[in-house]
């Protein structure tokens, strides 16, 4: 493929300002409704003739990627992976819980409470932040990205609960490994990808939810820098460019990828 220069790509999202976007750096990027606005004008048709690669994003973090997989394998078809970028650094300081499960409720929160009571009666902290509303940035109680990572602060581990049929990587996952939290999660699948460690990641339904206050205890086990640096924004977009490249065995396990 002709090398493009990231300056030509342009990734085309729900909101332009939704998580770290803001952070993506020689990248453009553009909402949905902006997009159709510029397609209706010769000006905007003129500008967007610029880019040698547009990349749409749909409401991102939710592909049952473990699901699909093998089928991308099987027809010959490139897979990517989800990806990420800090917008903030967090300082290390004594937290003052153990968990921290924060988000729009779709369904979770009856689920969110079952798991805070059963961890109360094992001394396991919680800090519930749910927002109620399916509006986005206008539901009562939404913080911008940064302000809401700032509760990360405070917190010793992430709680991860999916929505219903959701099995891919999350933005609660990919918080984890960057900041290196430890992350408890109802995600089965996780355990298939190569940055999974027991030391770091609990799964609930699996793992003995009596072993969870020794898994908050232990020390984070240190994830050898490419498996982090294989999600980071800009190898993201590498790998849009340079296609042919091997990326199953980086991300998963090999197990996930025999039968």
């Amino acid at each position: 493929m002709k090398e493009i220069s990231y300056s030509k790509i342009l990734l085309v999202a729900k909101n332009a300002h939704l998580y770290f976007f803001d952070s993506l750096n020689n990248i453009d990027v553009i909402s949905g409704r902006r997009l159709v606005h510029f397609i209706k004008s010769d000006l905007g048709k003129h500008r967007l003739a610029r880019y040698q690669l547009i990349i749409f994003l749909d409401s991102g973090f939710k592909a049952n990627y473990p699901n699909i997989v093998k089928d991308f394998k099987k027809y010959g078809l490139y897979h990517n992976s989800t990806f990420y970028t800090p917008c903030i650094n967090l300082p290390l300081q004594i937290p003052d819980y153990d968990l921290f499960f924060g988000g729009n409720d779709k369904e979770r929160t009856q689920l969110a409470h079952v798991i805070l009571d059963k961890c109360a009666s094992l001394d396991i902290s919680i800090l519930l932040y749910i927002i109620n509303g399916e509006k986005g940035f206008k539901n009562k109680g939404y913080l911008p990205y940064p302000k809401f990572l700032e509760f990360l602060i405070n917190s010793n581990g992430i709680l991860e609960i999916m929505q219903e049929n959701q099995t891919g990587l999350t933005l609660r996952t990919m918080e984890a490994i960057f900041f290196k939290k430890k992350l408890v999660t109802t995600n089965k699948a996780i355990k298939h990808y190569l940055f999974y460690h027991p030391d770091n990641i609990f799964i609930l339904g699996e793992d003995s939810i009596e072993n969870l206050s020794n898994f908050l205890e232990k020390d984070y086990h240190p994830l050898e820098h490419d498996k982090i640096n294989f999600f980071e924004s800009q190898n993201w977009f590498d790998r849009f460019l340079f296609p042919e490249k091997e990326l199953l065995n980086i991300e998963y396990r090999d197990s996930l990828l025999d039968g």
